[in-house]
């Protein structure tokens, strides 16, 4: 009954949803280090270089030949300022600008488990609902942790674009700042547009032809039917066309 198996799904998502956000020891601070990682990874690497730089000084004094930073830590004792669920803080500094009456260095809390893993954990808890063979379930597992870091490198590329305009790091026009603006808002503060993609994946990669044919009653035979109705029409043309040959 395609009925029970719909109810058998909600139960069996709610379920995992409801697992996969619990506080569970740890998780907390493994999803905070990877995407502290990969934004070091992708954004960080004048970060590493500065921290490279500081490992490997012969004197107190701090010198270094970068004109931009970017470095992803962890939540330290000392930023106070911050929520309990703040756990990367992102610095940006404009060594340009530095020491002439401009402000050159910004500093970004980000919450991993809302920006990152609440939305993942919603994908995974879909795909784990889902009745479908393990192969494809891997590979939907594997699409989704694509989708899940192109949606990071997003959410992070905003924040940063936005802070770096305020300490001319890069200069955007009024069209693109208020472009920026509006994606932090929309992607960032906002979680329905990560939602909405990750239920656009979803039926991508985990349905197949034969799988709507089952649960949605009557699809198959409409499909089939479309189906020999194409082949009627491609063969009728073929005959057209080999009358007029001959």
């Amino acid at each position: 009954m395609p009925q029970r198996r719909v109810w058998r799904f909600i139960l069996s998502f709610a379920v995992l949803y409801g697992l996969l956000v619990l506080p569970w020891p740890g998780l907390h601070y493994a999803v905070g280090a990877y995407v502290q990682a990969f934004g070091a990874r992708v954004f960080g690497q004048s970060g590493r270089t500065f921290v490279a730089g500081l490992k490997n000084r012969r004197s107190s004094a701090v010198t270094t030949t970068l004109h931009h930073l970017v470095l992803f830590r962890a939540k330290g004792p000392a930023d106070t300022s911050y929520s309990d669920a703040t756990d990367t803080i992102v610095l940006l500094y404009n060594f340009d600008v530095m020491g002439k009456n401009r402000a050159g260095g910004s500093k970004i809390g980000l919450e991993s488990k809302n920006c990152f893993w609440l939305p993942f954990a919603f994908y995974l808890a879909l795909v784990g609902a889902t009745s479908m063979p393990w192969r494809r379930r891997a590979w939907a597992l594997f699409w989704g942790f694509v989708t899940a870091n192109a949606l990071l490198a997003l959410t992070l590329a905003i924040y940063i674009v936005n802070h770096a305009a305020d300490i001319s790091m890069i200069v955007l026009s009024p069209f693109w700042t208020w472009a920026a603006r509006g994606l932090l808002e929309l992607l960032v503060v906002v979680s329905g547009p990560s939602i909405f993609i990750y239920l656009l994946v979803w039926p991508l990669a985990c349905f197949r032809r034969e799988d709507l044919a089952r649960l949605v009653p009557g699809w198959g035979n409409s499909t089939l039917k479309r189906h020999a109705d194409n082949l009627t029409r491609r063969e009728q043309r073929r005959r057209l066309n080999k009358s007029f040959c001959q």
